[in-house]
């Protein structure tokens, strides 16, 4: 009957060393670092077909706050915890004693392997540094975010990042230290697909043109999608492999995007190039896809 309520109380002491200790980073941040606390995205004037998760926008940024278990950064408590002098101490020593490992190693013809201290484990294994704001990976996150929507058919949308300070002070940190991250997104309205054509160069190949217009996924009216353009380009390459081009393949497609029509459309033509070859003078030239025919038949 004695053990439970110890357990729980050791529990309880356990999760409240790593709170507080947790509290205590903002000692090792200098004055001219930021910890970066939460990033969240903010979509401003969406448009009624807009349909792109906060969560899929998120996963394209480059750096991201420290994990959160049931409220508490325990990964981050854990790597406080670590007395810094004796990690210091630590990573030299198992670097020396790495170095002679892999010399055995080496002559035994073996590769060499990566060595780590208990505190250099407990501080980044179990453990995790403080999250920093890093302004050069802030942007590029906004890039990669820009990129995305336009890929979705958004390409004319903006996304201004914004980073907000913790002015109050407490105790255990300065004003100024703690930050937050906002990504403020403007899709703006998405183009759709006005018109859709193929340009096949191969003569035998576009003999088909009227059969894959007739099956094609994309349809006049549906929102531009790079993925969904990707996907018609492999159901154009299975199409070809069942007529018999077995080498035929989706790197043999391109297609082309006119967006300067009116009423955010555009006009797609799905281009279907030749196969190109070295005629040995520095120079490609264009031959027809090679079509593979039923040779000898054998029955056993």
């Amino acid at each position: 009957m004695t053990g439970k309520p110890t357990y729980r109380r050791l529990f309880w002491v356990f999760l409240s060393i790593v709170m507080l200790s947790s509290c205590t980073i903002f000692h090792r941040i200098k004055e001219d670092e930021v910890y970066f606390k939460k990033h969240r995205i903010k979509v401003h004037d969406a448009p009624s077909e807009y349909t792109v998760a906060n969560s899929e926008l998120l996963a394209l940024t480059k750096f991201k706050p420290n994990r959160r278990i049931l409220l508490a950064r325990f990964n981050l408590g854990i790597y406080t915890l670590v007395p810094k002098k004796a990690l210091a101490r630590s990573e030299v020593r198992a670097a020396e004693r790495c170095k002679e490992k892999n010399k055995r190693r080496a002559s035994k013809n073996k590769k060499p392997k990566e060595c780590k201290s208990l505190w250099s484990w407990m501080a980044y294994t179990i453990g995790e540094p403080p999250a920093q704001l890093d302004s050069t990976k802030m942007e590029k996150s906004a890039e990669q975010m820009t990129a995305f929507l336009e890929k979705r058919g958004y390409f004319n949308n903006q996304v201004i990042p914004e980073v907000i300070y913790k002015r109050k002070g407490i105790i255990w940190w300065r004003k100024g230290k703690k930050c937050k991250l906002t990504y403020h997104i403007y899709p703006s309205e998405p183009y759709k697909i006005n018109g859709i054509q193929f340009q096949i160069e191969d003569p035998n190949m576009a003999k088909r043109t009227e059969e894959l217009l007739e099956t094609t996924t994309l349809k006049e009216g549906m929102l531009f999608d790079v993925d969904v353009l990707d996907a018609e380009r492999e159901r154009i390459a299975t199409f070809f492999n069942n007529k018999g081009y077995y080498e035929f393949t989706k790197d043999y497609i391109i297609y082309d995007v006119d967006s300067s029509l009116k009423n955010h459309t555009t006009q797609v033509t799905l281009r279907l190039q030749m196969s190109r070859i070295n005629n040995g003078q520095d120079s490609l030239v264009s031959i027809r896809h090679k079509k593979f025919y039923l040779g000898k038949i054998n029955v056993l």
